[in-house]
């Protein structure tokens, strides 16, 4: 056993699946669930007062994406260290991950023990996933952002030059509007417009 086990928060609005989790992980001695919130707000009020080491985040979290609620307790908790909870692998997951800036990703009906250490993993700082296969994808969503009508006023702003490799660092939104020099609402409607060309990724 560690000398002091992994705090973890979980951000989930599905009972089944929060609890079902919550028992996976309580059940290693090395981990410990500090909160189990169902809502963007619950998650980041939970994660200001308790401080965990992880927060695993379910990507279906309404009504912001898994992505977004992500980004926005680490602008609350700059320490955390996030996985997202996916249904599935693969490319688009891969992609969610780095736009969320977290650590890596679960699978859902992944077995027990895979669960626990990827999140024990995550809490002693090990990135989950290849930094240079992330890089590729998210530039190939930009490129499918940038092409699509919506959004290609969005990002011919000079204002967001930046903000693909910042978000691919890890860097917080609150990071990335100070670093560039733009307000925070900027770099989060940049997020969003990542976030909702992710389905084009499967084409």
């Amino acid at each position: 056993m560690t000398e002091r086990p992994i705090r973890v928060l979980l951000a989930c609005d599905r009972p089944a699946v929060s609890h079902g989790l919550e028992g996976i992980l309580a059940a290693n001695p090395d981990i410990e669930v500090v909160a189990n919130s169902p809502t963007l707000d619950a998650a980041i009020e939970a994660a200001i007062e308790t401080q965990p080491d992880v927060v695993v985040v379910d990507d279906h979290l309404s009504p912001a994406s898994g992505v977004e609620t992500c980004r926005a307790i680490r602008d609350a908790c700059p320490s955390v260290r996030a996985l997202l909870l996916v249904s599935a692998g693969g490319a688009t997951a891969l992609t969610a991950t780095a736009l969320a800036g977290a650590t890596g990703y679960v699978i859902r009906d992944l077995n027990t023990t895979l669960i626990q250490d990827a999140v024990i993993d995550a809490g002693h700082g090990r990135t989950l996933y290849d930094p240079d296969r992330t890089a590729d994808l998210l530039h190939r969503l930009h490129e499918l952002a940038t092409d699509g009508r919506r959004d290609r006023d969005l990002w011919r702003s000079p204002a967001l030059a930046g903000v693909l490799d910042l978000v691919g660092a890890g860097l917080s939104d609150h990071e990335i509007g100070e670093q560039l020099d733009i307000p925070v609402e900027t770099v989060r409607d940049a997020v969003k417009s990542l976030v909702a060309t992710l389905p084009a990724l499967r084409r």
